[in-house]
């Protein structure tokens, strides 16, 4: 038998910051698929293929003290899940926690060619979710979505100690979620969306550290700035439920001089300030992050938009261009 979970990647659009200072944040499912395929072998081997990375060993060594530091890399930017310890993890939840207790399977990891693998757009946890989902279906029962939700959000707060709970609702669940300490609210609305990134990306250490960092030396401006990213944060997520797409991106735009100025700039905006881009586009929205390795720029284009001309202004900027449309499309199986 085999069992493939399909999940979204995702983005966050608003408040990217804040799963690591407490604030709202908004998350936006996309268009583009992960697809963890789980099939019993007739052997006692245990096999693991990705895009990006290949792992096999048995399942004695599995339960066994062998191979428990194996890791699997899940993004061009070299992070990577330790694989087996979450193959434990998820194996213990359904019941299966000895080599006795299971045949030998093979779990192939395979992505849309437009994936973004590693830049900041839950490749890993929407790798975590899909392998979470295929294994308890193929060894034990499915799990309803807001039990996967749970599930995942400790698995991976366990293997990373700072696990934000709206990445795996939203890869679940698709569509566009508000979220601050739990999930809050949900829209489904379909939203046509533009996002360029660029490529990798800091560990969330070293983001915590820099955060600190930012903090000791701006002092109570910091905390000013937050208290109006989180503001901006909600009027955003009311503007997207309204479809005022005009101020959606006048908000995202914003967020990001927000960040800007507490010293949080990435590497593509003093290059589209000398461009301009916003200005004559009017259809650009720049959201910064993670201290000038990673950065997101996000559009809502609408009829009177040139997207062919949106994606070469922000191809010129960023290595990857993801054209999709945000809908309430997240976990999926196949058996």
């Amino acid at each position: 038998m085999a069992v493939t979970a399909s999940v979204p990647g995702r983005i966050f659009v608003g408040g990217d910051h804040a799963t690591l200072l407490g604030g709202p944040r908004i998350a936006s499912a996309l268009d583009l698929r992960l697809r963890v395929t789980v099939s019993e072998r007739d052997d006692d081997t245990v096999l693991v293929r990705g895009p990006l990375g290949r792992q096999d060993t048995t399942l004695e060594s599995l339960f066994g003290p062998t191979d428990s530091n194996a890791v699997l890399t899940v993004s061009k930017s070299g992070r990577s899940l330790p694989v087996y310890t979450l193959l434990r993890r998820i194996l213990s939840a359904v019941g299966r926690t000895g080599p006795d207790e299971l045949p030998g399977f093979s779990v192939e990891i395979d992505v849309d060619d437009e994936f973004p693998m590693g830049v900041g757009l839950g490749s890993s946890t929407a790798t975590t979710v899909a392998l979470t989902a295929a294994l308890t279906e193929a060894f034990g029962e499915a799990r309803p979505d807001s039990e996967l939700v749970d599930l995942v959000t400790a698995i991976e707060d366990e293997l990373y100690a700072d696990a934000v709970p709206i990445d795996p609702a939203v890869i679940v669940s698709g569509g566009l979620v508000l979220g601050e300490s739990t999930v809050t609210e949900r829209a489904t609305n379909e939203l046509p969306v533009l996002v360029a990134t660029t490529e990798t990306r800091p560990s969330r250490t070293e983001i915590r550290r820099q955060v600190e960092r930012r903090r000791s030396i701006t002092g109570p401006r910091y905390d000013e700035v937050r208290k109006t990213s989180d503001a901006t944060t909600d009027q955003l997520w009311t503007r997207i439920t309204d479809a005022d797409y005009a101020e959606m991106r006048e908000l995202i735009t914003f967020y990001g001089e927000l960040l800007d100025a507490l010293g949080f700039a990435s590497w593509p905006l003093p290059e589209l300030r000398a461009a301009n881009p916003v200005q004559q586009t009017h259809d650009l929205g720049v959201k910064q992050s993670d201290f000038g390795r990673r950065a997101a720029l996000v559009t809502f284009p609408d009829e009177r938009s040139d997207t062919a001309e949106l994606e070469r202004v922000l191809g010129r900027t960023a290595q990857h261009v993801v054209s999709t449309t945000t809908t309430a499309r997240g976990l999926e199986y196949d058996t």
